[in-house]
């Protein structure tokens, strides 16, 4: 609880940090929308927050915990690819050096510091790695591929297997296996109006609780930001006549208990 100490507001600690680094992040709603989709997709690292007449707040004290995560996304907001990649590894050098040595090289040697896939496939490998690259073992890795092709765009995924495959440290290459990611399936887009049987099922599955039972919804959306984010999506459009880019306007609810629970 944070009822009885003093709180901030993340916005206004974000827009102070963004003049300090003369960062692009300019306060706009838009990038405010940003801001909270960095935030949720890191778990707030770990700190409490609430959400007063629609402004988050957070402890003076949980501004420390911030101050590095948040200096590297605004440092490198709206940067070039190639920027990005450069400062994510200063940032993550101490912490991996191996890891970003190897990857330092590998994008220079295979000329893609320019492609949307090296930064990105940086970014998601230093989220998700706990120790060196190096030091994962081959069941570790195959488990690493598995989860990338369901993450991951197949860019960096491709990407990530040619990492694998072609680094090299102390004389043996970081895998001996050649993962292989086929090209995925995308389902045509329909503007078409559902008709009214599938909008009547729609709305039985989003509102009903039997159905949030049988099919597991609440489940799903606590294991997963794509469900929860679906299901609120849908429920909105059902009850207000909301656009797609007035949804992105509405400011993420805190959740009445901490992530854990």
């Amino acid at each position: 609880m944070i009822d009885n100490i003093e709180k901030v507001d993340i916005y206004a600690v974000a827009a102070k940090m963004a003049v300090e680094l003369k960062s692009l992040y300019m306060g706009k709603q838009v990038c405010r929308r940003k801001l909270l989709e960095f935030m949720d997709v890191n778990e707030w690292f770990g700190i409490t927050r609430i959400m007063e007449y629609g402004v988050i707040l957070i402890t003076e004290h949980d501004i420390k915990k911030l101050e590095k995560p948040l200096t590297l996304w605004l440092s490198a907001y709206k940067k070039p690819g190639r920027e990005k990649i450069n400062l994510m590894l200063r940032h993550f050098s101490e912490t991996y050096p191996i890891t970003c040595y190897l990857y330092q090289e590998f994008v220079v040697k295979r000329a893609v510091l320019n492609k949307p896939s090296a930064w990105k496939l940086l970014d998601y490998l230093l989220s998700e790695i706990d120790k060196e690259i190096t030091d994962y073992d081959e069941a570790e890795l195959k488990e690493f591929a598995k989860n990338m092709d369901t993450h991951a765009t197949i860019q960096c995924a491709r990407l990530f297997a040619d990492f694998l495959h072609t680094t090299e440290y102390n004389g043996n290459f970081l895998t001996k296996w050649r993962y292989v990611f086929d090209t995925r399936d995308t389902s045509e887009l329909v503007n078409d109006a559902y008709p009214i049987k599938d909008f009547a099922i729609m709305a039985y599955c989003v509102f009903n609780e039997e159905m949030w039972t049988k099919q597991g919804l609440v489940e799903k959306a606590i294991q997963s930001r794509q469900h929860a984010d679906l299901w609120i999506f849908v429920a909105l459009h059902f009850v207000c006549a909301l656009r797609a880019v007035d949804m992105a306007r509405i400011p993420a609810p805190a959740l009445p208990f901490d992530s854990d629970t």
